[in-house]
Parts: structure tokens; sequence; C-alpha cells
């Protein structure tokens, strides 16, 4: 059987047989207000004198092994699916944000780190440090609306750089 515990009408939390925890709440709510719907607080304290001190305050290890092993199935793991879906302010203003990372305090700060080093925007195995992939512009460098290049490779292989300003567009090497 599952487990589930009542939060008092607005939500609950539910383990399944299978093992799977579902967090369920529920808000309806016409006053401006801060709500969350799942808060992780991961506080250490004291001084470590010596050796090494790790602290992971979410560690995900997701394992899905076996599954392709004989006939042709279509096997998708995915660490974290996230949707986030806004809503309009009417007369107010309304933000959405996907990912709000804030990394600091340390003598380096890194907002994400790879396996194997890379990062790929539309391209699930880069080759480089940062491979964009995408069939229009690449890389947008903006000055401020106005003012900006964009760099992208043709279809033919071809670099190409097109720039955009209010009072020219050049493009000039320093050298």
């Amino acid at each position: 059987g599952g487990v589930t515990i009542d939060t008092t009408g607005t939500g609950d939390i539910t383990i399944d047989s299978g093992g799977a925890l579902t967090i369920d709440k529920d808000i309806d709510n016409t006053t401006a207000g801060t709500t969350a719907g799942l808060t992780l607080d991961y506080d250490r304290v004291g001084a470590v004198t010596s050796g090494t001190d790790r602290n992971t305050g979410i560690n995900l290890d997701v394992n899905a092994t076996g599954a392709g092993t004989s006939g042709t199935p279509t096997v998708n793991t995915i660490g974290i699916d996230m949707d986030v879906i806004g809503d309009n302010a009417g007369s107010g203003t309304s933000t959405v944000t996907g990912l709000d990372v804030n990394v600091s305090g340390a003598d380096t700060n890194y907002a994400i780190i790879t396996t194997g080093g890379n990062v790929g925007i539309g391209v699930t195995d880069p080759a480089s440090p940062l491979e964009i992939f995408s069939t229009s512009s690449q890389l947008k460098l903006s000055y401020d609306a106005s003012n900006y290049a964009d760099i992208s490779v043709a279809d033919d292989g071809h670099l190409e750089i097109a720039t955009t300003g209010s009072t020219s567009s050049d493009i000039i090497l320093d050298a």
C-alpha cells in the first residue's frame, strides 16, 4: 500500500505503492503574498578544521537501467523536468523565471558544472566548451535594444556577423 499525509485540505503528500513521492499543494488566493510549493532549507553550521567537507542540498540520482535490453523501446530518462507557467497580471506586471541560480560566497563560484565540462544550447552532445546549435542566429551580443551584433554559421559553413546600430553598422577589428 501507500502512505498519504493530509495537510488540512490544501493538498497532500503521497507515497504510492511503487515508492513515488507526490507533493500536491493547491492554493486559491486572491490576496498578494509569497507562497512556496516546496521549501527545502539545509543549514550546515560549525567549523571544519581539517579534511574534506562536502555539503549537498539536493542529491538527485536517477538510474534507468535494463529498460532497453530487448525489443525496440524508446527510453527517455530525465533528471529534472521543469514546467513553469506564469499568469498575465492584467494591468500590472508579470515575470516568469524558469531557473534562477544564485551562487556566491566561495573563492570560486560556478552556476553549473557538467560532467564532460562542455555546455550545449540546442545540442545534447556539445563538442567544445560552449556549443550553440540553431538554424537562425546562434549568438546575439547587445549593447541595448538598438545596437547589437548577430553571429551565426550559414548552411554552407561560413561565419556571418551582422551588426545593427542606430548610426552605423561597422565591424571594427583592432589589432
